[in-house]
């Protein structure tokens, strides 16, 4: 990988590097012609077909049609997702449930809440009782049940991933770089015994010297190939095995994050309820003042009525009072401004006759009520609009129109709710279901490693034994003089 990053020219006609992409691209596809799902899928016979354009393919359905968050997807059919898959909240990648126990890295709860534990007598063992590495498949449990189960996978197979990323790989590196370095010393040694036979005067010698020189140089070579098998059968799918094991982490994540999308989805569902019951309320209340206050009127609306009389008699002191109040609110707006070219000063207040509206004015006043009309209204008018912008001058239609926007949004949710609650079953089941197919291929997998690397070691060892033999056999051949 470091000759491929500094020369990736040179990479692609390095033979090894060709190799390795040979080996990978040959367990990537035996991988996927195990798996039903991948096999049945389209796009996996136009990725095999060689006249077929992959650009094509990835702006075509269902690669076009698959979300980009694949949280508001369905999880076992994600390029069909339902309309009530787009008011699914999307919650953080660092979220995690809610439990009253600890959570581990993923966001999973470490252990079930109190109340879920079994009784104290039907075991003897306190905590969470899990039985096996995975559920029994005749019980059906919830998904608080089910959390055990996921972390004990989890803590083994990040337990996998650390050691086969850790020591393991460390050990296999030294390892290989020892033998490369072996297989290279070998010969150099194979040719000097080479050299140093064609000097030797004794036939017998000679002989003897030249065969352990071949020897040595089958030693060389078979060395170069044990380290080149150890890393092709052994070392490269150890670190594909611990990628792998992060793979599965990954899921188990998008396992919580579902859950923790179906949360929020309830959670919201009951906000939206405990405000539409509200408005509810809001708007019967309303209601009910409005069928009060419509009822009450014809009981407010008939004031005591007086006789002409007595209301004759009083007219002229109300009218002069009021000519009065208005003279005065006149000289109080009209203080603020200077009297006009032509005005003349008001200094004595009017008498009660002057109180009367006379249809002939002068032309003073008709200049000053105007402006003071306009400067009040001016300001008035701007202290309204700003009131406005921010005071609700129709309550009860915002009210319905709130009471309506909630009803929708709560049908939303409560079909967002339902296909949250079948999405987390079926990732759940799919989720066991690919753990239970990680499980078994992770055991055959490391037995078919030790299998390799025993073969490997068995084939170097009888190569060494056979030219080692014949080796000794030359040199018993050996005359003394």
């Amino acid at each position: 990988m470091a000759d491929y990053a500094a020369k990736p020219t040179k990479a692609k006609e390095d033979v090894g590097i060709i190799d390795q992409r040979k080996r990978m691209l040959a367990v990537f596809l035996n991988r996927c012609r195990r798996m039903k799902e991948v096999v049945e899928d389209g796009v996996w016979w136009r990725f095999l077909d060689p006249n077929s354009s992959w650009n094509e393919v990835l702006h075509a359905h269902p690669v076009v049609s698959v979300p980009k968050n694949n949280l508001k997807a369905p999880p076992l059919d994600p390029a069909n997702p339902t309309p009530a898959h787009n008011w699914l909240p999307v919650p953080a990648s660092s979220a995690k449930l809610r439990s009253g126990g600890p959570t581990s890295n993923s966001g999973t709860p470490i252990s079930p809440p109190d109340q879920t534990y079994p009784s104290a007598a039907a075991h003897t063992i306190p905590g969470p009782q899990v039985f096996g590495r995975f559920p029994p498949a005749s019980d059906k449990l919830s998904e608080t049940d089910l959390d055990p189960y996921f972390i004990n996978f989890e803590a083994s197979t990040r337990e996998l991933e650390l050691l086969l990323q850790g020591s393991i790989e460390k050990v296999n590196r030294r390892t290989l770089e020892h033998l490369t370095k072996l297989s290279s010393d070998l010969a150099e040694l194979g040719a000097r015994y080479n050299g140093f036979s064609l000097s030797e005067q004794s036939p017998t010698v000679a002989a003897a010297i030249e065969k352990v020189g071949q020897a040595v140089d089958s030693t060389y070579i078979s060395t170069e190939e044990l380290s080149m098998g150890l890393g092709a059968t052994f070392a490269e799918p150890m670190r594909e095995s611990a990628q792998f094991a992060g793979v599965v982490r990954n899921v188990l994540r998008y396992r919580v994050l579902k859950r923790v999308q179906q949360d929020m989805t309830r959670e919201n569902l009951e906000q939206k309820k405990g405000l539409l019951e509200s408005l509810e309320r809001s708007e019967a209340e309303s209601k009910r003042i409005d069928a009060y206050l419509a009822s009450s009127v014809p009981t407010l609306s008939s004031p005591p009525r007086r006789s002409t009389s007595s209301a004759s008699a009083r007219s002229p002191p109300d009218r002069q009072g009021l000519g009065r109040e208005g003279h005065e609110e006149t000289e109080s707006v009209d203080s603020d401004f200077p009297p006009t070219h032509g005005e003349a000063p008001s200094g004595s207040p009017p008498s009660a006759a002057q109180g009367e509206p006379q249809p002939s004015t002068s032309p003073t006043s008709h200049r000053k009520s105007p402006s003071g009309n306009f400067v009040t209204n001016r300001i008035f008018g701007s202290f309204k609009h700003a009131v406005n912008g921010f005071v609700d001058v129709d309550p009860e239609r915002t009210r319905r129109d709130q009471i309506g926007k909630t009803r929708e949004s709560l049908t939303q949710l409560e079909q967002a709710l339902e296909v949250s609650e079948k999405d987390v079953r079926d990732a759940t089941q799919g989720v066991m279901r690919d753990l239970k197919r990680f499980q078994k291929e992770k055991e055959d997998d490391l037995q078919r490693y030790m299998v390799a690397y025993a073969r490997c070691h068995i084939e170097w060892a009888r190569k060494n034994l056979e030219s080692w033999s014949d080796a000794r056999d030359e040199v018993d051949k050996i005359v003394s003089r």
